[in-house]
């Protein structure tokens, strides 16, 4: 009895955004976050059309509303003797 057994291939992204951002392979989104702060993993295989290199992008988007978020140092006391 033969007991070989094939395990496929996992191609996956583990991402870990603080922005808005989407995912491509092979210039299909695969992933879209809009809100502030993400961890995402998430496979990739259905995306891969073909064997050898293909083009995995990041698309950074700029945080809505960054200015309310922000706060503004008005005052800094430094002690350089410290």
């Amino acid at each position: 009895m033969n007991n070989d057994t094939i395990t496929p291939i996992m191609y996956g992204l583990d991402l870990k955004m603080n922005t808005p951002y989407e995912a491509y392979v092979s210039n299909i989104a695969v992933e879209k976050h809009y809100g502030n702060g993400l961890q995402s993993a998430f496979t990739i295989n259905p995306y891969l059309l073909k064997n050898g290199k293909t083009t995995i992008k990041i698309r950074l988007l700029p945080v809505k509303k960054l200015a309310k978020t922000l706060k503004m140092i008005k005052t800094c006391f430094c002690n350089p003797q410290m």
